[in-house]
């Protein structure tokens, strides 16, 4: 059997000269003989026809406009190629501020940062950290056999004067970055911040209050369902504090971020896709201008609702407390589902519209 072989060049284009040659009459062909299939008819007996097959008419701009899709039954909608805003329902809730925020210092002026930080983390959550942290502390104290040089023998109470500043180290080391904790008491040129010797507080202190520092009763029945019962009562003060103080708009944004986190944590999450790639996983409800009004964390085994899948029982959950108000919540094609628009549409009032845009043209779509 000859083995095959490419063409060259002069045999290839004797091919073509051959083909070139060729005419109509070198092909079977019956032009006589009409097929009844391709046929069309005109006059009436196409418009008959058009009726005859049960294709769907085409609605005008006048029947869209005035038609408010029914979620239980959308496959009536009457369909038009006129690209129209989605009819929503009126916003009737509330926005912004509910109430003032006052001054720390008591007195009359500018609100500051610091303000609006300790509306959120009030006296309330304050005592609540202190009350468990000193309670943790001696109950660390009783059932240990401490050594000699131990900084527990030295320990003593807090207080919430205390803890506002020891607050106020852990968020500034989060944006002062240095090797090790202890660096930042350091009087070297190279480490030395003076704002940190200012707050009178010395490294064997701050050690150990974070060793102690805790927002529940250890010697509570532990709760097993949930992953973050150590820090669940800090997580609904925090939350309850911001709902009394301010409330989303008409339109809101769902999400999720990733705080970096290295350590030992079961529900600790790796995603290649993001900057932080090993960390806590968290998803956020927030407004058009970035204040996040509310938060959850994954730990794997998020509630269900039994008509919608995990994404969309997260969009419905921090949406609690903002549902039957007309608002728009944008999510991406991640929450985005048919099931989810008539849920929200359905029993809220909610529209949902997605977020992602196609890498060619930029649309979006809204449901």
């Amino acid at each position: 059997m000859a083995s095959s072989r490419p063409l060259t060049d002069r045999e290839l284009q004797e091919e073509i000269d051959n083909m070139s040659d060729m005419n109509d009459s070198d092909f079977d062909s019956d032009d006589s003989i009409a097929d009844e299939t391709f046929t069309c008819n005109s006059g009436s007996e196409s418009d008959d026809s058009s009726d005859s097959n049960g294709s769907s008419p085409v609605a005008s701009d006048e029947d869209i406009a005035n038609n408010i899709p029914n979620p239980n039954n959308l496959d009536t909608i009457p369909w038009s190629s006129t690209v129209k805003m989605l009819q929503r329902h009126q916003f009737t809730g509330k926005s912004g501020l509910l109430k003032n925020i006052i001054r720390f210092d008591g007195s009359d002026g500018n609100v500051h940062p610091v303000d609006i930080f300790l509306s959120f983390i009030n006296n309330e959550v304050l005592e609540l950290m202190v009350q468990e942290t000193n309670r943790y502390a001696q109950q660390f104290l009783n059932n240990r056999q401490l050594r000699r040089s131990s900084r527990l023998r030295r320990w003593k109470n807090t207080d919430t004067s205390e803890m506002k500043r020891f607050l106020g180290l852990i968020m500034l080391t989060g944006i002062i970055n240095f090797p090790r904790i202890e660096y930042y008491w350091k009087k070297s040129q190279v480490y030395f911040h003076p704002l940190l010797h200012k707050i009178n507080m010395s490294y064997n202190r701050f050690a150990l209050l974070l060793k102690c520092w805790h927002f529940v009763d250890n010697n509570l029945h532990r709760d097993n369902e949930s992953r973050t019962y150590k820090v669940q009562p800090l997580i609904d003060m925090v939350l309850s504090n911001i709902r009394q103080t301010y409330c989303a708009g008409e339109i809101v944004v769902i999400d999720e971020t990733m705080i970096p986190f290295r350590g030992r944590l079961k529900f600790r999450q790796y995603n290649p896709s993001k900057s932080s790639k090993y960390g806590v996983k968290i998803y956020k409800l927030c407004t058009t201008k970035g204040f996040t009004y509310s938060f959850s964390i994954y730990c794997g085994d998020d509630p269900k609702i039994p008509e919608l899948d995990k994404p969309g029982s997260v969009v419905v959950n921090l949406a609690e407390g903002l549902l039957n108000e007309g608002r728009l919540i944008i999510t991406d094609n991640f929450y985005t589902s048919i099931p989810l628009a008539k849920y929200l549409l359905g029993r809220f009032h909610i529209s949902l519209w997605d977020s992602t845009e196609k890498s060619e043209g930029g649309s979006k779509r809204s449901c």
